[in-house]
């Protein structure tokens, strides 16, 4: 409790400050490393695992991911330090990547299903570099990559929505929160005007 003003909740019991510190660190260490996945991966589209992926999605994975780890950076700093102009724009930049997001998410999902399963294969095939493996493997493991993403991708996506907005909800709260600490402040040590003072003295003589 800061200045009287009692300390928000998320979860029933967790402070909501706890919560955007956990999610400005986490977010600054996966979007770190997905960034730089994704960064290598450009740099070595050659490699097996890189080629089945396409390059236009490597480079705006990489750009989202790059400037979500810079962000969370001054979210923690804003968090740690109470600066709600460092929190409110990591707020902004949260939102506006949420939305992202979700276009991206929608775009990626529809560009999947665009394809019919044999066009897949064949495009999944023709990404293979191992020469060392026999047909028969190839179109086994393209088979099975496909089968598994149909519906891994969505139920991942979806989770990956809510836990963002939820996130959102979190990290408003405490902006919020902050606001209140700074109005609590304000009004504990507002410095008497002497003009009224005299007035209110005057009113009983």
């Amino acid at each position: 409790m800061v200045y009287g003003v009692r300390s928000r909740k998320f979860c029933c019991c967790l402070p909501v400050r706890f919560g955007v510190f956990v999610m400005t660190l986490i977010g600054l260490l996966g979007g770190g490393a997905v960034a730089i996945g994704s960064w290598y991966g450009l740099a070595h589209q050659d490699t097996q695992v890189a080629a089945r992926v396409d390059r236009t999605t490597l480079e705006v994975s990489a750009g989202i991911y790059t400037f979500l780890a810079l962000i969370c950076l001054f979210g923690l700093i804003g968090c740690i330090f109470r600066r709600r102009t460092l929190v409110r724009w990591y707020l902004f930049v949260l939102t506006a990547q949420f939305f992202l997001s979700v276009g991206f998410g929608i775009w990626s999902l529809v560009e999947f299903f665009r394809y019919s399963k044999a066009e897949w294969q064949d495009e999944c095939l023709n990404g293979i570099a191992d020469n060392t493996m026999t047909q028969d493997a190839e179109e086994d493991l393209c088979r099975k990559a496909y089968n598994t993403a149909r519906w891994t991708l969505p139920v991942v996506y979806i989770i990956a929505w809510v836990i963002e907005l939820y996130g959102l909800i979190i990290v408003d709260n405490y902006v919020d929160q902050i606001s209140d600490e700074r109005r609590a402040k304000n009004t504990r040590y507002v410095p008497l005007d002497e003009s009224k003072v005299g007035l209110v003295s005057g009113s009983h003589a």
